[in-house]
């Protein structure tokens, strides 16, 4: 289920008190987290719905996958979005080693370039502890198509893109509430249905 990382106990706003636009900021992950064959200890949290091991990038026009301006990439949501400084983002640790969850939220999102008072995004990326899994969860997403994923990219990516799973492109029915999706790419194999 979606976590509240902005609630959790010593969560961490990104850009606290700030409304923002095609922002990046580093944050430490607190366990080595195994992403296609890297070990990686930190990542880089993108404004317009991106979490990478490697990139610093604000990217905000998104494209189908592969992308290889964004390596060792992860795309909940990748679209041309605002962060409103009353909801911004926010990454918390839940739970005990060796069991911990490493949580990166989008809360109360719109889309660039005005604040939409009708575009309310939230979702989220959670990264496992030990068993290495990536799960993308949807909280409550609306209630344009926009807002449902009618114009973001939704999957993942290793470093060159050579292994990437693309679960949508520009589709209204990709992220609304309620859905999620996991991915296990730690031995570099993503299973598809």
């Amino acid at each position: 289920g979606f976590i509240d990382a902005c609630g959790a106990s010593g969560a961490t706003v990104l850009w606290p008190g700030s409304s923002v636009d095609d922002a990046s900021q580093s944050v430490p992950i607190p366990f080595s987290f195994s992403f296609y064959g890297g070990l990686f200890s930190s990542g880089w949290v993108n404004s317009n719905g991106t979490f990478s091991f490697s990139s610093g990038s604000a990217a905000y026009g998104h494209t189908p996958l592969p992308n290889g301006a964004l390596p060792n990439t992860i795309f909940p949501h990748w679209d041309d979005l605002y962060l409103r400084a009353t909801g911004n983002a926010c990454v918390a640790t839940v739970g005990m080693a060796p069991n911990r969850q490493f949580v990166v939220q989008w809360r109360d999102a719109s889309f660039c370039c005005s604040d939409d008072p009708t575009a309310h995004l939230n979702f989220e990326v959670v990264l496992s502890e030990g068993s290495n899994t990536v799960d993308v969860i949807y909280g409550s997403m609306g209630p344009s198509t926009r807002a449902t994923g009618g114009n973001a990219t939704i999957g993942i990516q290793n470093a060159d893109g050579s292994v990437f799973d693309q679960v949508a492109y520009n589709d209204a029915a990709a992220a609304t509430t309620g859905r999620s999706y996991r991915w296990a790419p730690s031995s570099g194999t993503v299973c598809r249905p």
